[in-house]
Order: C-alpha cells, then sequence, then structure tokens
C-alpha cells in the first residue's frame, strides 16, 4: 500500500478506528522487536556455550599433554637410568635345580634394565625346566630380580612303554629319567598292560594305585626296617612288591592295604626271631584274606 492510498483509507475511518489501527501498528513493531531481541539473545547464548566447551576442551588437552609429557619422561628416565640396572638376581632355596642353572636359563643378563624386563618372557623360559613347578618372578627395585621357584618331587620311578619316567605324587610322569636323576626311588612297573590299549589316563590310573600302596606302607612299620623296591601291577589290578636289599615279595593281591602290611609285619617279625628271611610272602588268597603263606630262602 503506497502513503497516498494509505492516507485516503485513515480519511475514511473513524477517529475511533484510526486509533485502533495506530495502536495495532506499534504491536506489530513492538513484536518484530521482541522477535529480533530474542534472536539476537538466543544467538549469544550459543556461542556462550560453545566458547565454555572450547575452553574446557582446550584445558583437557592441555592437561593430557601434560601428562603423556611426564609419563614419557619417566619411563625414559626409568628405562635408561643407570640407577635401574640390574645388578643382583635373589632366588629360595632349591633341592634340584641349581641357582646357576636358574640365572642361565633364565635369559636375565646382569647390566640389563629392571624395567626393560619382560616379566612373563623369564617365567616361561623357567617353566621349560620339568623340575620346575611354579615360578614367580617379581622387580625389588632399584636393582633386583626375585625368583621364587617351586619344585616337583619325585615320590617313585615309573617303566611306561619301555620308558623310564620319575612320578610325582599325583600321579604325574614329569620327566625321562636321566643319570644326575635321583634313583633311590621305588620303581612301578606293569603299568602298561601289552595287550592293553594306549590309554595315558588309564597309565595315569594304574600309577595312582601304586603310589596309594606305598603310602600306605610309608605309615606301616615295616617301612621302618625294609624300604620299597618294586612295586608291580598285574593286568588285573593285584599288587606283587618287593621290600629290603634281601628282596622279600609280598603277594598283596588288593587291599586293604593297611591290614596287608600288618600281616606281613607280624609274619616277618616271627621269621626274624628264628633268624629266618621269607623269599615269599602271599596274601593274596580273595576267598580267605586272612590266609598267609611264606616260602623261605
Amino acid at each position: 500500500m503506497t502513503r497516498g492510498s494509505r492516507a485516503r483509507a485513515n480519511r475514511l475511518l473513524t477517529p475511533s478506528e484510526q486509533r485502533a489501527a495506530a495502536w495495532g501498528a506499534a504491536d506489530m513493531s513492538n513484536a518484530e522487536g521482541v522477535q529480533d531481541q530474542s534472536k539476537i539473545t538466543s544467538r549469544g547464548r550459543a556461542w556462550s556455550a560453545i566458547s565454555g566447551t572450547l575452553r574446557v576442551l582446550w584445558s583437557l588437552v592441555v592437561v593430557l599433554g601434560t601428562a603423556i609429557g611426564l609419563t614419557w619422561a619417566v619411563y625414559h628416565y626409568a628405562t635408561t637410568s643407570a640407577r635401574f640396572a640390574i645388578k643382583d638376581v635373589q632366588m629360595n632355596a632349591l633341592t634340584r635345580v641349581t641357582k646357576d642353572q636358574v640365572l642361565a636359563n633364565s635369559g636375565i643378563t646382569l647390566g640389563d634394565n629392571l624395567f626393560k624386563l619382560n616379566v612373563g618372557n623369564v617365567e616361561g623360559r623357567l617353566l621349560k625346566n620339568p623340575w620346575v613347578s611354579q615360578v614367580r618372578v617379581t622387580r625389588r627395585l632399584p636393582s633386583s630380580i626375585q625368583i621364587e621357584l617351586q619344585e616337583r618331587e619325585a615320590a617313585a620311578l615309573a617303566l611306561v612303554m619301555g620308558q623310564l619316567f620319575l612320578v610325582n605324587r599325583q600321579g604325574e610322569t614329569f620327566k625321562p629319567v636321566s643319570p644326575e636323576d635321583p634313583s633311590d626311588l621305588p620303581l612301578i612297573t606293569g603299568v602298561t598292560v601289552d595287550d592293553g590299549p594306549r590309554d595315558t589316563s588309564l597309565y595315569r590310573q594304574r600309577i595312582s594305585l601304586a603310589l596309594d600302596v606305598l603310602n600306605h606302607y610309608s605309615q606301616s612299620h615295616l617301612a621302618k626296617s625294609y624300604s620299597p623296591q618294586e612295586l608291580h601291577l598285574t593286568p588285573g589290578g593285584e599288587v606283587i612288591m618287593t621290600l629290603g636289599h634281601k628282596g622279600t615279595t609280598l603277594y598283596l593281591g588288593v587291599g586293604p592295604w593297611s591290614k596287608k602290611f600288618t600281616m606281613a609285619e607280624r609274619v616277618l617279625s616271627r621269621l626274624q626271631a628264628h633268624r629266618s628271611t621269607p623269599a615269599l610272602i602271599f596274601m593274596d588268597n580273595r576267598a580267605n584274606p586272612n590266609r598267609v603263606v611264606v616260602r623261605l630262602n
């Protein structure tokens, strides 16, 4: 609408209508102003929030960068300083493995940096020794390594498929016998059955049976006078045990083992009083378990 047409329209309106129109125009102008002011305020708030976020992010970047820098400085110092060069390797008391063997197998070299040493690799290398069952390697600041070993304990020798092995108390054949290994251990034979399947779990069961018999024997009075030499397992699971250097053989049959050893002790005590040494003592009569038959030398 042009200015002239607007003036003509105003002349046609009554005074009250003209005032109302003026007020409406003023209201519209005020509303437009409020809207513009609201947009300006919203933009200001948005920029304020963005700038606040940027300041927080920048602070985090500065803190993170400082932390990384400090970490790198500490790591560089720890891995290059002569203060942390390995000067000593400490170990617990050992029976089957020498300290020189442990040090050689560990791969540790005196003078190497303490923090560059891979503890897991050292433990893995030491566990390759069949005498070692558990190992723990720890750093001792500023320049020492502590090695704690747990050795396996050989309970017997076992002949398995024609090869002689050391056996621990859990019935595991953990090492083929070598000349430097102990030889004063009882020998378990009959572990493998010639016509039976090659089953390692079955071998372990039969070895565990033999170890159980040896355990009962060690708790008997006979063990004080007669050392166990050989324990043979028959295919049917019966036990034949040879005692002492003179080789007295006990045909134990099946358990209970403690009762069988008590019976053997009484026989040996009576014969010893007569200065006789039995060659064979039969206690394997299943029909009459209390029957004992003795064959003298």
